[in-house]
């Protein structure tokens, strides 16, 4: 099994007496350490602590350990107040043929469309572009909206016969999400159909739980 394969490691089980040595040490030690202790990786330890709700004391925030600024820690590398960096007052000027390839002022790029633009979205819909310069809207709700006037909050426009290019407002009603859902409930289909989609989720639920 190798990562290559997309096959992940499987989870850190914790024992008992792993979780009383993080719920010890954690408080006032670096997860490093702690994780060192454990043989496993420091994002499992911070993971762990979350889960059991330990956190960092007061007095570890405060130490040289933690690794945190406190106005001293650090102050000898630090720019100096009123230093000034090496590169005020100059600037930047390309070299080469940097200026024959920039994109000139006004220039418009290859693929930009003209405002009206309808083109085939994700998952079968439709777009249509309605504004600059990018604004796209669904050409199914915008030919409803030009029709019937806005879609009330809480509601669903669907299409009739089932194909989602054919967007004019006579192929189109609107649904409460109740009814949307009665329609495609599994309980509307053949019971020979519903067993097997049953049997599918429950095979797919024990794939994706094998290893954890």
């Amino acid at each position: 099994m190798t990562k290559s394969r997309n096959i992940l490691p499987p989870r850190k089980v914790w024992a008992e007496e792993e979780i009383e040595l993080l719920k010890r040490r954690y408080p006032n030690e670096r997860a490093e350490s702690i994780a060192e202790a454990l043989g496993c990786k420091v994002h499992i330890v911070y993971t762990q602590a979350k889960k059991l709700g330990i956190k960092k004391s007061s007095a570890f925030k405060s130490s040289a350990a933690s690794g945190r600024l406190d106005g001293v820690r650090g102050a000898d590398t630090r720019f100096k107040k009123g230093n000034i960096p090496w590169t005020k007052g100059t600037h930047f000027v390309a070299g080469g043929r940097s200026a024959e390839t920039r994109f000139k002022p006004g220039i418009v790029p290859h693929n930009i469309v003209p405002v009206g633009t309808t083109v085939m979205a994700t998952q079968g819909y439709l777009k249509t572009k309605v504004a600059e310069p990018n604004k796209w809207r669904w050409t199914h709700r915008l030919k409803w909206e030009e029709v019937n006037g806005p879609i009330p909050r809480g509601m669903m426009l669907v299409f009739k016969d089932g194909p989602r290019t054919n967007c004019e407002p006579s192929n189109l009603e609107l649904i409460t999400r109740k009814q949307h859902i009665d329609r495609h409930t599994i309980h509307n289909l053949p019971p020979e159909l519903r067993q097997v989609i049953q049997l599918t989720g429950a095979l797919q639920r024990r794939i994706n739980n094998h290893g954890k």
